[in-house]
């Protein structure tokens, strides 16, 4: 019954495929939350060869330092700790990113880092987004939490 009822208050593109209750006393997912994958498409033929080869050495940094907006302005933080997985393939990148509270990395932080690891120039005014010159469109693919045994696993899962 409660799946009906939010599916005809719901968008047709926005159906949910399944519900199950939780205690009270079960955490909220904002605190599960450790992570999040995206499925990057590059819209570029060339760039995306580029940024796809370039994913490797950037792994093998010890650190990757990227800009990250706040309050106060721009500061420069080290992402590499944030970055848990990044490959790609044909004109995607795939990648799993810290999403939490204190510790996120997003996806346009990690596309300027790998953009000056493949020595392709991007001007902070034009950024990553589908404008810039790095055309880019970003699908988030999952939520992700740990389990028992530290694994990532879909929040919904947990």
């Amino acid at each position: 019954e409660f799946l009906e009822r939010m599916n005809r208050a719901m968008p047709p593109e926005m159906q949910l495929l399944e519900a199950r209750s939780v205690e009270d006393r079960h955490p909220a997912l904002t605190a599960l939350l450790k992570a999040a994958s995206y499925d990057v498409l590059i819209r570029d033929p060339e760039i995306a060869e580029k940024l796809i080869a370039a994913c490797p050495e950037l792994m093998l940094q010890e650190t990757v330092m990227a800009v990250r907006k706040t309050k106060s302005g721009l500061k420069e933080v080290d992402i590499k700790p944030l970055i848990y997985a990044l490959n790609g393939k044909e004109q995607h990148l795939y990648c799993t990113l810290a999403l939490t509270e204190g510790q996120t990395c997003k996806p346009n932080m990690l596309l300027e880092a790998l953009c000056a690891q493949a020595g392709i120039p991007v001007s902070a005014e034009a950024g990553m987004d589908h404008n810039g010159p790095v055309r880019v469109l970003v699908k988030r693919t999952g939520l992700l939490g740990e389990d028992e045994a530290g694994v990532f696993r879909p929040l919904e899962n947990l």
